[in-house]
């Protein structure tokens, strides 16, 4: 960096409800393929080589969760947002000279991003990123009636991290203590109040802060994930014919270390296979004793939460039956009732359909019974603990 000397570290703000988001917990709790958007945020401040170290405010009830975290420092917040942020300045260290004010939901933040607003805020006191207004802006009345429409070339869109010498921001705090200043919703409100010049950079259209769920999807969060699986079975007399979790009336079953489900088996292989996770004959192997003969409905539900473990869910589901023998079409509403409970998706999200193959192949003669499955799986945001 240009002739700077500093020991910059950040305050990453996690403290508040998220109430627009909706999770009970607070958003940057919520967990998306197994990492907050807290984590996130911090990983990505890790990256920043700029930085020397980090103070993380959270809710008195999640200090200990992120106690004893490598090269972090972590305090609880307070009501409001500044706070917050005085609880965080009061634990840096006495030799940091420059700090940054960061979003504990802003999990986009670049190094690049970082090293413009700590040159800036070292040359100049303060800094903030900004961006354009692209659209209209109007003012409106509590009726909803507009009141003017605002001329949007001098307006800017603030993000974090905003960036301060450490004096500037101590005496900005000084000031709203002697004047009784009023809660501000960004730091750089502060110090504008309290007379100091702040200067803006350009930020980054990635850097998101997290307000509602689909912002999630802006960061590619919740981009879905397709699994296909297939499987087939050989039709053996003497066994009961088990298919899509439906006992069927039938001369023949389908031969296999569990009940032979071909159906289920392709389900829980494309299951597995959209969640990056070892197939079926890896998590459940024919070797194993306590499958045997287990019905792969409750396979099924241990492929689910598995992949739910791994912070998927299944969206929707659909199956091709390939038989000749016998007639599958008055069974195939049961079958994709029964998947859709275990999936826990309404039954319209689970397609089951059953072909033949005109006489052709191992399946056309009758010998076996083949399964084609695909399946979308989806984030599976949820507010955790930990």
């Amino acid at each position: 960096m240009r002739d700077v000397k500093t020991n910059t570290w950040a305050i990453v703000a996690a403290a508040g409800s998220g109430v627009r988001f909706g999770a009970a917990a607070g958003k940057q709790f919520v967990q998306i393929q197994g990492m907050s958007l807290l984590q996130r945020t911090l990983r990505s401040l890790e990256g920043c080589p700029d930085l020397q170290g980090m103070v993380v405010v959270v809710p008195p009830d999640r200090v200990a969760v992120l106690h004893g975290r490598p090269g972090l420092r972590v305090v609880a917040g307070g009501e409001r947002r500044t706070d917050s942020v005085r609880a965080g300045f009061a634990a840096l260290p006495d030799d940091c000279n420059l700090v940054l004010v960061h979003d504990g939901v802003r999990p986009g933040v670049t190094p690049e991003l970082v090293r413009r607003v700590i040159e800036v805020a070292w040359s100049d006191g303060a800094c903030v990123p900004v961006l354009r207004v692209n659209d209209t802006v109007k003012a409106v009345d509590a009726a909803g009636r507009v009141v003017r429409t605002l001329e949007r070339e001098p307006l800017r869109l603030v993000q974090t991290p905003q960036g301060f010498r450490r004096e500037v921001l101590r005496q900005a705090y000084a000031w709203a203590d002697e004047n009784g200043g009023p809660g501000f919703t960004d730091d750089a409100a502060l110090v504008e109040a309290s007379s100091q010049r702040v200067t803006v950079v350009a930020g980054e259209e990635e850097n998101i802060k997290v307000t509602v769920p689909g912002d999630l999807v802006r960061l590619g969060l919740l981009a879905p994930r397709v699994g296909h699986g297939y499987d087939v079975h050989r039709l053996e007399p003497g066994r009961k014919l088990i298919l899509g979790g439906v006992e069927i009336e039938h001369d023949r079953g389908l031969l296999g270390h569990s009940d032979g489900d071909a159906a289920l088996h392709a389900l829980c292989d494309a299951l597995l296979g959209a969640a990056g996770l070892p197939d079926i004959g890896r998590q459940f192997p024919d070797t194993d004793p306590k499958y045997a003969g287990v019905a792969s409905l409750d396979l099924l539900r241990e492929a689910a939460a598995l992949v739910r473990r791994a912070g998927w869910r299944a969206s929707s589901a659909d199956l091709t039956l390939v038989a000749e023998r016998p007639r599958l079409a008055g069974h195939l509403p049961r079958m994709a009732k029964g998947i859709a409970k275990v999936l826990e998706v309404e039954p319209e999200a689970v397609g089951v359909k059953a072909t033949t193959e005109e006489g052709l192949g191992f399946t056309g003669q009758g010998e076996g019974i083949a399964a084609h499955a695909m399946v979308v799986l989806v984030p599976a945001w949820e507010a955790a603990h930990g």
